[in-house]
């Protein structure tokens, strides 16, 4: 939620001066159609610090039935069970060549029962003829523990899709 929240501010403080900025230079401009400038402007500004979660969101829609078994090989590989449920998956990155998947799974099970309790990696995989193929991931939450790194845009609680 921190980092969600500093991201916001600083986003909208840029936004912020940059529509100052352009408002004193439309000073200097009288006979231009200012205010149907400022407001696409203003539009533009308050929905450009939500440009990276739009990207993954989509990138997630269109590519996540793709990525999936990939992802549960890797995860049979030594990372988790493979038949773990998966809380969230995001594709936060693809390209011919690489991907890198964020994904939320529980991680502590007691009597047959899944606890609240859950860990947040990014796997990257590499494109083989093969297929997408496991190259290394990193934990970079954990309700259980320290984890280090954060991802990139940062996310609140599960639920959101």
């Amino acid at each position: 939620m921190f980092y969600l929240f500093f991201y916001l501010v600083v986003s909208y403080s840029i936004v912020g001066a940059l529509l100052f900025t352009v408002k004193a230079v439309m000073e200097l401009f009288p006979h231009a159609p200012r205010r149907l400038v400022f407001r696409y402007l203003t539009i533009i500004g308050m929905l450009l610090p939500f440009t990276p979660y739009a990207v993954v969101a989509t990138q997630t829609s269109l590519y996540r039935a793709e990525m999936e078994p990939a992802v549960r090989r890797a995860l049979a590989d030594g990372i988790g069970g493979a038949d773990d449920p998966i809380r969230i998956m995001r594709v936060l990155k693809i390209s011919p060549s690489y991907a890198e998947v964020y994904i939320v799974q529980p991680y502590a099970r007691i009597g047959g029962i899944w606890t609240d309790e859950a860990v947040g990696l990014v796997i990257r995989f590499g494109k083989t003829p093969n297929g997408w193929q496991y190259q290394e991931y990193d934990c970079v939450w954990s309700d259980g523990g320290s984890a280090d790194g954060n991802t990139f845009p940062p996310y609140l609680e599960a639920k959101e899709f």
